[in-house]
Protein backbone atom coordinates (compact mmCIF):
# COMPACT_ATOMS: atom_id res chain seq x y z
CA UNK A 1 0.00 0.00 0.00
CA UNK A 2 2.84 2.95 0.83
CA UNK A 3 4.39 1.57 -2.65
CA UNK A 4 0.93 3.36 -4.26
CA UNK A 5 0.86 6.38 -2.68
CA UNK A 6 4.15 8.11 -4.10
CA UNK A 7 3.04 7.38 -8.01
CA UNK A 8 -0.88 8.38 -6.99
CA UNK A 9 0.11 11.55 -5.30
CA UNK A 10 2.36 12.24 -8.16
CA UNK A 11 -0.43 11.50 -10.66
CA UNK A 12 -2.78 13.88 -8.67
CA UNK A 13 -0.10 16.34 -8.72
CA UNK A 14 0.22 16.29 -12.54
CA UNK A 15 -3.21 16.77 -13.18
CA UNK A 16 -3.85 19.80 -10.70
CA UNK A 17 -0.68 21.61 -12.47
CA UNK A 18 -2.02 20.75 -15.75
CA UNK A 19 -5.21 22.05 -14.99
CA UNK A 20 -3.86 25.50 -13.35
CA UNK A 21 -1.43 25.71 -16.90
CA UNK A 22 -4.73 25.67 -18.66
CA UNK A 23 -6.17 28.30 -16.63
CA UNK A 24 -3.70 30.75 -16.65
CA UNK A 25 -2.17 30.26 -20.06
CA UNK A 26 -5.12 29.02 -21.94
CA UNK A 27 -5.66 25.40 -23.81
CA UNK A 28 -3.67 25.89 -26.84
CA UNK A 29 -0.69 27.54 -25.44
CA UNK A 30 -0.87 24.64 -22.59
CA UNK A 31 -0.90 21.71 -25.10
CA UNK A 32 1.50 23.33 -27.38
CA UNK A 33 3.68 23.65 -24.57
CA UNK A 34 2.98 20.06 -23.33
CA UNK A 35 3.79 18.35 -26.61
CA UNK A 36 6.98 21.09 -27.35
CA UNK A 37 8.52 19.91 -24.17
CA UNK A 38 8.89 16.11 -25.35
CA UNK A 39 9.68 16.95 -28.81
CA UNK A 40 12.49 18.80 -27.02
CA UNK A 41 13.25 16.28 -25.01
CA UNK A 42 13.43 13.91 -28.13
CA UNK A 43 16.03 15.56 -29.69
CA UNK A 44 18.02 16.51 -26.77
CA UNK A 45 18.38 12.80 -26.51
CA UNK A 46 19.40 11.64 -29.52
CA UNK A 47 21.76 14.49 -28.93
CA UNK A 48 22.96 13.28 -25.65
CA UNK A 49 22.87 9.67 -26.40
CA UNK A 50 25.32 10.44 -29.04
CA UNK A 51 27.99 12.46 -26.75
CA UNK A 52 27.13 10.06 -23.87
CA UNK A 53 29.42 7.13 -24.06
CA UNK A 54 32.35 9.19 -25.30
CA UNK A 55 32.14 11.16 -21.97
CA UNK A 56 31.57 8.31 -19.69
CA UNK A 57 34.60 6.52 -21.49
CA UNK A 58 36.97 9.36 -20.88
CA UNK A 59 35.72 10.16 -17.60
CA UNK A 60 36.50 6.05 -16.81
CA UNK A 61 39.64 6.62 -18.33
CA UNK A 62 40.41 9.97 -16.09
CA UNK A 63 39.35 8.91 -12.81
CA UNK A 64 39.04 5.01 -13.16
CA UNK A 65 36.79 2.89 -11.26
CA UNK A 66 35.96 6.05 -8.85
CA UNK A 67 34.76 8.08 -12.25
CA UNK A 68 31.40 9.80 -11.07
CA UNK A 69 28.95 9.24 -14.37
CA UNK A 70 26.73 12.06 -12.84
CA UNK A 71 27.94 14.81 -15.01
CA UNK A 72 27.93 12.60 -18.01
CA UNK A 73 24.47 11.24 -17.13
CA UNK A 74 22.58 14.40 -16.79
CA UNK A 75 21.90 15.34 -20.04
CA UNK A 76 20.34 11.91 -20.58
CA UNK A 77 18.49 12.17 -17.93
CA UNK A 78 16.71 15.99 -18.41
CA UNK A 79 15.97 14.74 -21.83
CA UNK A 80 13.85 11.79 -20.17
CA UNK A 81 12.24 13.68 -17.35
CA UNK A 82 11.09 16.56 -20.63
CA UNK A 83 9.97 13.36 -22.67
CA UNK A 84 7.57 12.27 -20.10
CA UNK A 85 4.41 14.01 -20.01
CA UNK A 86 3.39 16.76 -17.74
CA UNK A 87 4.65 20.28 -16.46
CA UNK A 88 6.03 18.81 -12.64
CA UNK A 89 8.99 16.84 -14.26
CA UNK A 90 9.36 19.95 -16.98
CA UNK A 91 9.94 21.80 -14.19
CA UNK A 92 12.20 19.38 -12.45
CA UNK A 93 14.02 19.07 -15.91
CA UNK A 94 14.79 22.24 -16.06
CA UNK A 95 15.61 23.02 -12.56
CA UNK A 96 18.31 20.34 -13.16
CA UNK A 97 19.50 21.69 -16.68
CA UNK A 98 20.00 25.01 -14.81
CA UNK A 99 22.06 23.91 -12.05
CA UNK A 100 24.27 22.13 -14.36
CA UNK A 101 24.43 24.97 -16.94
CA UNK A 102 25.61 27.36 -13.31
CA UNK A 103 27.61 25.03 -12.39
CA UNK A 104 31.41 26.63 -11.39
CA UNK A 105 33.95 25.55 -14.64
CA UNK A 106 36.93 23.76 -13.02
CA UNK A 107 39.64 26.05 -12.84
CA UNK A 108 42.44 25.57 -15.64
CA UNK A 109 45.31 27.65 -16.07
CA UNK A 110 45.37 26.36 -19.73
CA UNK A 111 44.51 23.79 -22.08
CA UNK A 112 44.99 20.60 -20.46
CA UNK A 113 45.29 16.86 -22.04
CA UNK A 114 44.73 13.66 -20.26
CA UNK A 115 48.09 12.89 -19.47
CA UNK A 116 48.07 16.11 -17.81
CA UNK A 117 45.17 15.17 -15.33
CA UNK A 118 46.81 11.94 -14.73
CA UNK A 119 50.27 13.23 -13.66
CA UNK A 120 47.83 16.04 -11.56
CA UNK A 121 45.73 13.07 -9.27
CA UNK A 122 48.84 10.55 -8.61
CA UNK A 123 51.24 11.36 -5.63
CA UNK A 124 55.08 10.33 -6.06
CA UNK A 125 57.11 10.49 -9.12
CA UNK A 126 56.00 9.39 -12.69
CA UNK A 127 57.14 6.15 -13.54
CA UNK A 128 57.34 5.40 -16.98
CA UNK A 129 57.97 1.75 -18.18
CA UNK A 130 59.77 1.16 -21.78
CA UNK A 131 62.30 -0.87 -23.45
CA UNK A 132 65.65 0.24 -24.98
CA UNK A 133 68.28 -0.25 -26.53
CA UNK A 134 71.55 1.62 -27.38
CA UNK A 135 72.51 2.65 -31.10
CA UNK A 136 75.57 2.13 -30.99
CA UNK A 137 75.74 -1.53 -30.03
CA UNK A 138 74.28 -4.09 -32.42
CA UNK A 139 71.10 -5.92 -32.05
CA UNK A 140 70.55 -9.56 -31.07
CA UNK A 141 69.78 -9.83 -34.66
CA UNK A 142 72.93 -8.07 -35.97
CA UNK A 143 75.41 -10.36 -33.73
CA UNK A 144 73.93 -13.62 -35.53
Amino acid sequence: MPLLIFPLAYLVMEVVVLVLMAQWLGFGMTLLLFFGSSILGVALLKRAMGLAPQRWFSELQRQGMAAQGNAAMQPVLIAIMLILPGFVTDFLALALALRAWLRPLPKTSGPQTFDADYREERSGPVVIEAEFRREDEPSDDEKK
